[in-house]
């Protein structure tokens, strides 16, 4: 099989500026320009044998200007994959991934007139096994990651087990251990008009512990499933990302240690009505609490929680699927958080929520098919902030077409 995609986004929209007092105008805009191809190869060998190819260039450019700003940025990243898939039986299976990666980039800040040019070189590698029984499901994965700048170089192995178990017909259960190596992307490092190259890379290790139960209805008119998953992260040199002067370039921090314990509920369901008619539903709920655990000598906001993270976060949706047209509801929760390390009552940000729905009509004229849709986003108008002083748009209108030949 193989399959090609070529991809073009072009935008030029106008930034909101801050809330301040007896001022209303903001000459803030930014052009956005995104352009890739890729194509992905896949080719059985044998009966045990798989291999799958794929390969990327992709080219990112971004203006923010205005009266007293023109900072301009431009992005190029190659990127080629080979996977290799051998299945030893039925229940058990191989793989080996190699990711190599060439990426750069060019900035110019008007304001202090610098010019900034840097080019990574990333390599990932990959080797992971999958054992699978009617009621066990064991998984491993080692990999391997080197990343190479100029003025930096970071090499990691991370390793991941899972073991999943099905304990009755309708219940499971689950657990695992990740480790996650995240390197600061050309955005945390380099779109402040100083570039931050002190920026660490990010180690976080994950455990995890869950269960779902599954079930169906009688004569197939449906199913029903309950989640629920209890985790704790230990998180070194944690990356977190505020607005600076602009809502376009965010400064970037490390936090020296930070532990998230939380937990995570998922409700599905699905009634069949009718032959042609259908209702879906489905709530997430989690409950989080991320702290940040730094112990450097005079460090003062030792067991704070961190900025801009919710204790308690929810979304819903609702859909009716007719042979006329499709109606979706959606409703999302954001709790209450702090905008500062400082975790005083000045810095408080209230909780929000947001409403919206879509109606689509699918359709077929000849060899084509397609679905017209109407989406509103805020409902109810709801007046809130993401980030302070920033409020988020009122109710907007969205109107799609899409067709297939």
């Amino acid at each position: 099989r193989f399959n090609a995609k070529i991809h073009a986004f072009l935008s030029e929209r106008g930034i909101p500026g801050s809330v301040i007092y007896h001022n209303t105008y903001s000459d803030e805009k930014a052009n956005d320009k995104n352009i890739f191809a890729q194509v992905n190869y896949n080719q059985p060998i044998s009966k045990k044998w798989q291999f799958q190819a794929n390969a990327k260039a992709n080219q990112t450019s971004l203006r923010d200007w205005g009266l007293n700003l023109n900072s301009q940025y431009r992005q190029h990243e190659y990127y080629l994959n080979a996977t290799l898939l051998y299945t030893l039986s039925e229940k058990c299976s191989f793989s080996w991934a190699n990711d190599a990666i060439r990426s750069d980039i060019q900035s110019r800040f008007n304001i202090s007139n610098n010019e900034v040019f840097a080019a990574r070189n990333t390599w990932l590698s990959s080797l992971a096994g999958k054992y699978e029984t009617e009621r066990l499901t064991a998984t491993a994965r080692l990999l391997y990651q080197q990343t190479a700048e100029e003025n930096f170089a970071y090499s990691h192995l991370s390793p991941y087990l899972a073991l999943s178990m099905k304990v009755f017909q309708s219940l499971s259960a689950r657990i695992f251990y990740k480790n996650t190596y995240r390197i600061p992307t050309f955005g945390d490092i380099y779109y402040p008009s100083i570039p931050n190259l002190n920026l660490k890379a990010e180690n976080a290790r994950q455990f995890n512990l869950g269960t779902t139960w599954d079930t169906g209805f009688a004569q197939k008119r449906g199913r029903f499933s309950l989640s629920a998953d209890v985790y704790f992260n230990r998180i070194d040199n944690k990356i977190i990302s505020q607005p600076h002067y602009s809502m376009i370039i965010w400064t970037s921090v490390n936090y020296g240690k930070v532990d998230i314990k939380g937990v995570d509920f998922r409700m599905d369901a699905m009634f069949q009505l009718k032959k042609n008619f259908s209702v879906e539903a489905n709530v997430n709920y989690t409950c989080q609490d991320v702290r940040d655990k730094t112990t450097e000598i005079n460090y003062q906001h030792y067991n704070a929680h961190l900025p801009l993270t919710p204790r308690h976060i929810a979304n819903s949706s609702a859909s009716l699927q007719t042979p006329w047209f499709n109606f979706h509801y959606n409703w999302m929760y954001s709790g209450a958080r702090y905008t500062n390390q400082s975790n005083l009552f000045d810095y408080w940000l209230k909780p929000y929520s947001e409403h919206g729905f879509s109606l689509s009509y699918p359709f077929v004229y000849h060899k084509i098919s397609g679905q017209i849709a109407l989406e509103c986003l805020n409902l109810w108008n709801t007046q809130y902030n993401v980030i302070p002083n920033y409020p988020m748009p009122g109710r907007s209108f969205r109107l799609g077409i899409k067709m297939t030949y």
